[in-house]
């Protein structure tokens, strides 16, 4: 991500960060049992 720097930043920069922490965390908590279908070799990374 980026927020841009100087007079220009995000002032929800921080929030941005935040946010997918704790939503992976609530899933990880809410469904402990959740597993990713399939084998490691059908996993893509795109990035």
């Amino acid at each position: 991500m980026a927020f841009g720097h100087g007079p220009h930043f995000c002032l929800g920069a921080d929030l941005a960060r935040v946010e997918p922490q704790v939503a992976i965390g609530w899933v990880i908590r809410e469904f402990p049992g959740l597993r990713i279908e399939g084998g490691e070799q059908e996993l893509t990374w795109i990035g």
